[in-house]
């Protein structure tokens, strides 16, 4: 499966960092919290991140086995060239 670069990112911090709920991870990407919302859904329904949920609010989510072998995969150290870290 192919992903896109700022998809693989999301993977990236959400497994490495820990920022798995959308409050994070709109700081980190330097989105709104919507955005950040609505990328964890899109990545949820390709089956790549499981969602948790509490009080009907998104409160956090993980790599399921496809995300974690993408992850796993993918040559982090030319993907943070590539970001320039």
């Amino acid at each position: 499966m192919k992903i896109a670069k700022k998809d693989f990112e999301i993977l990236h911090w959400i497994e490495y960092m820990n920022y798995n709920n959308p409050e994070l991870l709109s700081k980190q990407l330097d989105i709104t919290k919507k955005e950040a919302e609505n990328k964890l859904l899109e990545l949820g329904k390709k089956g790549l991140i499981k969602i948790e949920t509490r009080e009907g609010e998104m409160y956090g989510s993980q790599l399921t086995e496809k995300g974690k072998e993408i992850w796993n995969n993918k040559k982090r150290s030319k993907w943070k060239e590539d970001l320039g870290y």
